[in-house]
């Protein structure tokens, strides 16, 4: 997305006209996660020597909405407690399983 928006911002400064950018956001999430799995990590051994078992949880996709899909990866300790005051969830924010990415990682099956 950063390479789209400096080349639009480019093309209008050596122009004077706009661009459209678009970004295909499920494409670009794959990309992104992909990088911990082609670390060798995508094997069950592996997952667990490299500690990722988050990779390979089965919830760990992206889910059927009425109109798409939708992937999200909050991924700070405020990215998780905003995310559970917008899911309606906010008293998972005082969960001790869930207080920081340790104890997040060990507990991705109940998250």
């Amino acid at each position: 997305m950063v390479y789209a928006v400096l080349a639009a911002l480019l093309q209008r400064e050596r122009t004077g006209c706009g661009q459209a950018v678009e970004v295909p956001m499920l494409e670009t999430m794959t990309a992104f996660v992909m990088a911990e799995h082609n670390g060798r990590a995508d094997f069950r051994a592996a997952a667990r020597a490299a500690r990722l078992f988050r990779m390979l949880a089965p919830d760990r996709r992206p889910h059927q909405t009425l109109d798409g899909h939708i992937c999200i990866l909050p991924y700070t300790d405020r990215h998780w407690r905003d995310f559970f005051r917008i899911a309606g969830r906010s008293e998972l924010a005082e969960d001790p399983r869930l207080a920081d990415a340790q104890t997040r990682s060990r507990h991705v099956a109940e998250l």
